[in-house]
């Protein structure tokens, strides 16, 4: 639900929020504002996680999967 995803990303998960909004990407029950929000959302999150990456933060919890 993008609900949970923007949930984690305001609670400091946005690695977590992304991989949630990628996987809600994936439903085939979405419409086109569905999708088109879920994807704007996408892009707004993807260039914070890739900076936290190349400062060498990760979400412990997803390396645990």
């Amino acid at each position: 639900c993008e609900a949970w995803a923007e949930a984690a990303y305001l609670n400091g998960r946005p690695e977590r929020a992304l991989v949630q909004l990628n996987n809600l990407k994936k439903r085939s029950d979405l419409d086109y504002y569905a999708r088109a929000r879920i994807e704007a959302r996408i892009a707004a999150i993807t260039p914070v996680v890739l900076e936290l990456r190349r400062q060498g933060i990760r979400d412990p919890d997803l390396d645990r999967r």
